[in-house]
């Protein structure tokens, strides 16, 4: 988990400065090209994913590692229980 959110963080100061450098750089003879740092970033958000998956962090992965998925009753939920209840099952 710690990697996890240590690598959320440098994704953050990477996409920052970005925003503040913008997308591309000056090259040799000042020709523009990609900012270096855009190559760390697809890096990082590749194993954030990878991360995602072996932490749970999404619906699929959860259900590998045998998790209930958990939602909240609705309104049809509640009204299929009392209906359930006044018929008398239990």
């Amino acid at each position: 988990m710690t990697r996890y959110v240590e690598s959320l963080d440098e994704r953050e100061a990477i996409r920052d400065e970005i925003a503040r450098e913008g997308w591309t750089v000056g090259g040799y003879n000042g020709q523009p090209r990609p900012h270096p740092l855009l190559g760390r970033l697809g890096v990082l958000e590749r194993h954030l994913t990878s991360l995602e998956d072996r932490l749970g962090f999404n619906p699929a992965e959860r259900g590998r590692m045998g998790l209930a998925e958990v939602r909240a009753a609705n309104v049809l939920d509640t009204l299929r229980a009392k209906r359930h209840r006044r018929e008398g099952k239990d």
